[in-house]
């Protein structure tokens, strides 16, 4: 990695970004922003003890009288409060005597007052408690109270070696590294992920000198050493939390949730955003896009595994309504995922009966409901239409004799604008679904329910199912009661109730039906739409489409290549 590119950057946002500035922490602020992501207990005094001895990199000193201190370099005064600002370039000495009561005298000066550090370097806190941590066994004292002393001999040493080496030194220079790379970057990414806003297209020229500047030190760097660092985030969050799949989780979040974390689990979000602040930035500078942060970490996907997971292979960038097809299976989404037209109050009814208390179902009866009733035209396909802009299946029940609605249908499936599924009664949901003995049983029931005090149907009961022939759809059943003096049956939702409580005690066609054996379509529609909770829209998008003629969802044809 080229350090001066970096330095040059670091300077340029610190001179020219107020806002950056402002995200700024004083040596207080960084040690209470690391107690609270779950990085330990450190003081005031312990940050400014590892800036004086060089393991921690301040991201601007600030002073009113001139320091002399190796790789500190003086910039031009952007602060009426001080005569000097520094940025802070200095790198971690080798000590072959090790690093062990360096910091035994230390006390606080006012030099070390006006230390300023970006919130990222609680990366570099993270690796002091993790590589000099001095713990033992909860259970030590428990098994054998003499090897404490043992243990922490041990310990000691370990550190003493540690600290003395060359790769000690060298490893929290690049700690540092990451955490300026991450907070120069952050410069142009921080709307994006921490305040949810729409990302930049992939490629997009730099917008100013700055990013001119910061384009160019990420060529400079290069991808393998920034994917490395990337990487080795990825890895710091999953040690400190290994919930993969709630980071996934939490990063869709809005940042107001986000920014209310606290603990390891904090402490894996910050550093996930750092990695995505990288990633974003050198993606733009690359003109390409780069595996997203949980990618990156611990284990492989296999090809499409996130497509299929989480209906996109950038989560992201993805729209929300795609991402719906992972909250459902976190069972954590409870909009309308599918929604159901149908054509009249007898269909509303017998759905509304076997579906109804389905909350990712939505029914809507075209002749109930005013505003559909323009549905007619252009209306009722950019309805359809409409559905699939949100991720919503659509499935529609139509009779078969209303013509001017199945020609619309099938020319809107023709041109797959919508997805899902439709079923067609022929002639109409009774006769489509039902066999003339059974309407009858079911119209005799209804009639005796509601008129107690009628027509004696002992009697009249044998005469309707020798006509029983004669019904050939609805209107022929209604004609054949009224000839009986049975003037009251007509399509409602309680005759709708009534037929799919039969559908739903006997699902197939009965052996007088020529159908025998067959499912009923209304009995099958509603075990779609039960199903459809747990099917993903943009999966199913892209696997299959709606055949016209029989409204079923097939194979799309593989395309040429």
């Amino acid at each position: 990695m080229t350090v001066s590119t970096l330095e040059n950057v670091r300077a340029e946002v610190v001179l020219g970004s107020t806002f950056w500035r402002q995200r700024l922490l004083t040596p207080e602020e960084l040690a209470k922003l690391a107690k609270n992501l779950g990085l330990g207990s450190f003081t005031a005094t312990d940050i400014t003890g590892l800036w004086k001895i060089g393991l921690l990199r301040a991201d601007l000193v600030m002073s009113d009288e001139p320091i002399d201190f190796s790789g500190l370099s003086c910039q031009e005064s952007i602060n009426e409060d001080f005569k000097y600002i520094y940025c802070d370039f200095r790198r971690p000495e080798n000590r072959p005597e090790g690093y062990g009561s360096l910091l035994q005298d230390h006390k606080d000066s006012a030099l070390e007052g006006s230390l300023a550090f970006h919130p990222f370097r609680v990366y570099v806190l993270h690796h002091i408690k993790r590589t000099l941590k001095i713990s033992i066994s909860n259970m030590q004292y428990l098994r054998y109270q003499q090897g404490i002393t043992n243990v922490i001999q041990c310990l000691q040493e370990h550190a003493q070696h540690w600290t003395s080496s060359v790769e000690f030194a060298d490893r929290f220079d690049y700690w540092n590294q990451i955490v300026e790379t991450a907070a120069v970057t952050e410069q142009i990414t921080y709307r994006v992920v921490f305040r949810d806003a729409e990302p930049t297209p992939i490629g997009t020229p730099a917008a100013d000198n700055f990013e001119h500047s910061l384009h160019a030190m990420l060529l400079t760097i290069g991808k393998s050493a920034l994917q490395e660092m990337r990487s080795d985030l990825a890895f710091a969050a999953e040690n400190l939390d290994e919930n993969r799949s709630v980071h996934v989780l939490l990063r869709l979040m809005k940042w107001q949730e986000r920014e209310r974390l606290k603990g390891q689990l904090g402490c894996s979000m910050l550093f996930l955003a750092m990695a995505e602040s990288i990633r974003r930035s050198s993606e733009q500078a690359f003109a390409e896009a780069w595996p997203e942060e949980d990618e990156i970490g611990p284990g492989t996907w296999i090809p499409n595994a996130r497509k299929m997971l989480y209906g996109s292979e950038r989560v992201f960038d993805a729209p929300k309504r795609v991402l719906r097809d992972y909250m459902a299976q976190l069972g954590l989404d409870f909009g309308i995922k599918v929604r159901c037209y149908v054509e009249g109050n007898t269909e509303f009814g017998a759905l509304s009966h076997a579906v109804g208390s389905f909350d990712h179902i939505q029914l809507i009866n075209l002749s109930g409901h005013v505003a559909e009733k323009r549905g007619k035209g252009l209306a009722f396909v950019e309805s359809l239409e409409a559905d699939k802009n949100l991720g919503i299946f659509s499935v529609v029940l139509l009779d078969g004799d209303l013509q001017d609605y199945l020609r619309i249908l099938r020319k809107a499936a023709d041109d797959e604008r919508f997805h899902g599924r439709f079923f067609i009664s022929d002639p109409d949901i009774e006769c489509g679904n039902f066999s003339a003995n059974e309407l009858i049983e079911t119209g005799i029931r209804e009639y005796q329910k509601n008129s107690p005090n009628g027509i004696n149907m002992a009697l009249d009961s044998t005469k309707l199912f020798a006509e029983a022939d004669t019904i050939k759809s609805n209107n022929d059943l209604s004609a054949l009661f009224a000839k009986h003096g049975i003037g009251n049956l007509q399509k409602s939702e309680s005759w709708g109730k009534a037929l799919m409580d039969l559908a739903i005690m006997r699902p197939e066609f009965p052996a007088e039906d020529n159908r025998v054996g067959q499912k009923r379509s209304i009995v099958e529609a509603a075990e779609l739409l039960i199903r459809m909770r747990d099917i993903k829209f943009s999966l199913s998008t892209s696997l299959e489409r709606i055949d016209s003629h029989s409204g079923r969802v097939v194979s799309l044809a593989p395309k040429d290549n």
